[in-house]
């Protein structure tokens, strides 16, 4: 038997603390490659992940915040930054 999964946990095999530093280690701060990411989750956590599955699960996990940011932007009067505003 197995238990549905909840609404608000995204699909996939990483949960979101590790999405979140799959996403980091390679799009963030620290610019890796993906290779390097996998390869580093491997060596130091023993997680074996594909580059494929590392760019799917960061994918699937932005797009709402993606679709949110884009809708904001579409309806704000101004679609610049400047700090000094």
């Amino acid at each position: 038997m197995q238990a549905e999964r909840p609404a608000a946990v995204a699909p996939g095999v990483l949960g979101p603390q590790l999405t979140a530093l799959v996403a980091m280690l390679n799009g963030g701060r620290y610019r890796l490659s993906q290779r390097a990411v996998v390869s580093l989750l491997a060596a130091a956590w023993g997680i074996p992940l594909s580059v494929g599955g590392a760019c799917e699960q960061v994918s699937a996990a932005l797009e709402r915040p993606d679709a949110e940011a884009q809708t904001a932007l579409h309806g704000s009067a101004r679609a610049n930054l400047d700090e000094t505003s």
